[in-house]
Order: structure tokens, then sequence, then C-alpha cells
């Protein structure tokens, strides 16, 4: 099948078996040289994956520069002929592989990796649940997180402060 331990729910959308997808051939000066929309097949699922069909996607200047030179912790995108762009992105869960618990077809979610695309492939455990599918969400994985280290653990806020 498109999706290899596909548990559907009722009210499941038709899956495609394409979709659009913001990615990089190889690596490069910038973010702007390497950037390119492809249509690619839907991915297939394992049995501890989710397939999320992204509703906003947010923009991390230095992660998609990063990623796009093969700086830093995406230096391993030097090797490669191929990689996806776009850091967070908060969608709806479409399809779950068969041992996933923690998600289920038609929640809300934020995730890390492959946001800049109609649809992504997420190991289900570390998708966060949310109240709903918004933009106000988006920032939550990555900027948020590093605003609340940053407070706690760069300027030692404390309860109260």
């Amino acid at each position: 099948g498109l999706v290899s331990g596909l548990v559907q729910g009722k009210s499941t959308p038709m899956i495609p078996q394409t979709y659009k997808a913001l990615v990089a051939e190889s690596v490069g000066s910038s973010f702007s040289e390497v950037a390119t929309v492809k249509d690619l097949p839907t991915p297939t699922i394992d049995k501890d994956e989710a397939l999320v069909q992204v509703k906003y996607a947010g923009v991390n200047g230095g992660c998609e520069t990063f990623r796009a030179r093969g700086e830093y912790s995406f230096s391993g995108n030097k090797e490669v002929n191929y990689f996806s762009l776009g850091a967070e992105g908060v969608g709806v869960v479409i399809a779950i592989g068969s041992e996933v618990t923690n998600v289920k077809v038609g929640d809300a979610v934020c995730f890390v990796g492959s946001a800049f695309a109609e649809y992504s492939r997420c190991k289900a455990k570390l998708l966060w649940n949310i109240p709903e599918a918004s933009k106000e969400y988006v920032g939550l994985r990555i900027s948020g997180l590093t605003a609340c280290a940053m407070l706690e653990q760069t300027g030692k806020l404390k309860k109260g402060e």
C-alpha cells in the first residue's frame, strides 16, 4: 500500500500519491541558492511513524541558513544529494503506523523537520499534541524552547522574576 502499517480513521483525508516540498539537492552558499520546489512521492511510514499534513511552518533564519550551507549540526548535508528544508511546523496527523499510541488520526501536533512541505513523515514519539493546528503554536518546538533555555540556563531566571 501507499503507507505501510497505516491506521486510518473514518475522517481520514485522501492521501495523495505526490506532494509539493521545498528541498535542496545539495548544499550551497545560501538558502535561496539551494531551495527548490519539487513534486515528491508521498512517503511511506513505518510502524512507529506518523504522516502529518502541514498547516503552518516556522521560519528560523539561522537553522535554514546552516542547513542550506551544511554547517554545524547540519554538516551531514554535505554528504547527501537531497535534503528537506524547514525546521518547525504545525499540522494534523493523517496516518499513523501500527505501533503508534501517543497520537491518533485527526490530532493537531507540532513537529520538527521537513516543515516546508505539504506533508511531513515524523517519528510519532517526537510529536507534541496541541489544542489546534494554528499559527500560534508553530514556534513552540524550537523558538519557544530556545527562549525558555536562555531564560532559565543563561539568565538564571528564578520563580517570581
